[in-house]
């Protein structure tokens, strides 16, 4: 039904009280509101109401503003807020929300969360990062959850999950643990890190339980860093729950240096071995000793942050630690306050009948930054062309690859092992290349550590539901979280007809409300800081958390149609508006008339 030309402000607040409000509570609000209207320069009127769909309806249908904001009596909007309202940049076809605070929580689109003296999301006590890591999630994390059939902790994302980092001071390598979920298409699926400005500095290919590092360049002295995983063909819904979860983390953290160990012992070793077989290359002793004892448990040694794909395990014999190496093996190295060389000790395999060969090292873009001949043991040094402070990434090869090993070369060893490696560590360079061989430093660098099935096959499990997701395509999701303050044009509330005047919770019918204006063709925007809203902590009206019941077990099966109870009918409807593509409108013409 039309509405009838407005002659009256620019703004009516329509705010419910219980019983309409206690005379004191009404005369802080009026006067809070008069004096800073009068500053600003805002025409608004106040209508308060109680807090029955009825009451609010009537009151929204007496508001003579332009624009017509839904809120509660106990609501105090900031300085900010208010000017903003007085500037008339409001637009007509607009849904407007914001984030509540309340106390030392905020109650946003993703779930309610208690604040830090900084202002960040606090994470729970059970979560997927460490106490004390530095790291908070912002906006499209979802709040920690426990799976009910493993026990273990995680966070699903949305389409852009922010991460506040206090990364350390030379940078940081962070190690994520991460697994597809309902919301992203066949597998597999990229999920990308995009740094502040929204450039891609890393992609992964994620098809199961997924383990991943991502150097993380440091911040500006005292500040701290952020990023985003976005998920680019992510926001498939499920049929019982309002949220997008595309991804689940379990594990976010950083990644502890590793302290090396000195072993004199094995240096003198195979000093001793080289000499033994004859081996006249190594000229410097000393710098061959200084590599083997930096070498820890392992055989790498400063600077080697992380090696992966085309390395195998490590092995022993007659005192000698070493690692064969097939072809393309990975190495990530931290390259610290002046220029480093990579500094190895290398031997040829069976692969390559031990015949000498040469060693390629190339960064990852594919660059070739060495040739180094290898012949028996050898000692390689080779400048990084990096800059301090970064890190690089490199590959090793040799030149003319092997093959698999015949079964009479190593009985029931099939492996390829082109060469094998005793030491591997940066030293600050000998000879320090000129600024213009370094590569530009691009400060972040990500690999893939190890992959396996997921927990959970979605492709499978919501087979039967299949036809209703493909229905709803990708649907927005919505901040309905603590709907107390749904700002919008007056002829949208008249078209809409108001809140929905049905026998359930109020945040329900809120949330059913915000629903059926985007359906109806409004677009929702979320205000942001400085403009914000607070409420005093206390006793009051619970939030209504993304949709889900309160108190439901965070562990469920978002797999399922939902059933009976609290909360149930909404959830089904809002999901058979997502069906159709429009909105649900119970009311009739007569809504709001006492």
């Amino acid at each position: 039904m039309p509405s009838p030309e407005p002659a009256g402000p620019y703004i009516s607040i329509v705010a419910a009280a219980p019983n309409g409000g206690t005379p004191d509570n009404l005369q802080t609000l009026i006067a809070s509101w008069t004096g800073r209207a009068e500053r600003f320069g805002l025409s608004w009127e106040l209508i308060v109401v109680s807090t029955e769909a009825t009451a609010r309806n009537a009151g929204i249908r007496r508001a003579r503003g332009e624009f017509i904001l839904s809120t509660t009596i106990d609501i105090q909007l900031s300085d900010e807020l208010i000017q903003f309202l007085a500037s008339r940049q409001l637009r007509k076809g607009r849904l407007y929300r914001i984030d509540l605070h309340e106390g030392g929580r905020v109650h946003c689109r993703e779930g309610s969360f208690q604040l830090t003296a900084g202002g960040l999301r606090e994470n729970q006590p059970e979560d997927i990062t460490g106490a004390h890591s530095g790291i908070h999630f912002g906006e499209g994390w979802f709040p920690a959850e426990r799976d009910s059939a493993t026990g273990e902790i995680f966070r699903w994302i949305e389409n852009a999950a922010e991460v506040i980092a206090c990364v350390p001071e030379d940078g940081g390598a962070l190690s994520l643990e991460v697994e597809p979920g309902p919301g992203v298409g066949p597998l597999p699926q990229l999920l990308h890190v995009l740094d502040r400005t929204g450039v891609m500095v890393a992609e992964f290919r994620i098809a199961g339980r997924t383990s991943v590092q991502l150097w993380v360049p440091p911040a500006a002295p005292g500040g701290t860093q952020s990023f985003y995983l976005s998920v680019p063909d992510g926001g498939r819904p499920v049929v019982d729950d309002l949220r997008i979860l595309n991804f689940r983390l379990f594990h976010c953290d950083w990644v502890q240096h590793r302290n090396a160990r000195e072993d004199v012992t094995l240096a003198r070793l195979l000093i001793r071995h080289a000499r033994r077989r004859g081996i006249r290359a190594f000229n410097h002793v000393n710098g061959l000793v200084r590599l083997l004892r930096s070498v820890g448990d392992d055989i790498f040694g400063a600077g080697i942050e992380y090696w992966g794909r085309g390395w195998h395990r490590l092995e022993q014999a007659g005192g000698e630690k070493f690692r064969w190496v097939s072809t393309d093996a990975e190495l990530v190295v931290r390259i610290a306050g002046a220029q480093q060389d990579l500094c190895m000790l290398v031997e040829p395999g069976p692969s390559l009948s031990r015949r000498p060969f040469h060693l390629l090292i190339r960064l990852s873009g594919g660059r070739q930054v060495a040739k180094v001949k290898v012949k028996g043991l050898t000692l390689v040094r080779v400048p990084i062309p990096a800059a301090p402070g970064t890190v690089a990434s490199l590959l090793l090869a040799p030149d003319a690859p092997g093959e698999a090993l015949a079964s009479q070369a190593l009985p029931g060893d099939s492996r390829v092992l082109n060469f094998r490696v005793l030491a591997c560590a940066c030293e600050a360079s000998k000879r320090p290349l000129p600024p213009a061989e370094l590569a530009t430093p691009v400060g972040w660098t990500a690999v893939t550590v190890s992959e396996k099935p997921a927990g959970i096959d979605w492709t499978a499990k919501l087979e039967d539901r299949r036809h209703k997701i493909a229905e709803m395509g990708k649907p927005a999701f919505l901040h309905v979280n603590a709907c107390d303050f749904i700002l919008m044009d007056r002829d949208l509330w008249f078209d809409l007809r108001g809140y929905p005047q049905a026998d359930d919770l109020p945040g329900h019918l809120q949330t059913l409300f915000c629903y059926a204006a985007h359906f109806a063709g409004a677009s929702e925007e979320v205000l942001r800081a400085p403009l914000r809203i607070d409420r005093a902590a206390g006793p009051g009206r619970a939030p209504v958390v993304t949709g889900e019941d309160p108190g439901e077990d965070p562990g469920k099966d978002p797999g399922k149609d939902p059933g009976k109870g609290p909360g149930k009918d909404m959830v089904w409807l809002i999901t058979q508006m997502r069906r159709l593509h429009a909105p649900a409108i119970l009311n009739l013409d007569t809504w709001g008339k006492e």
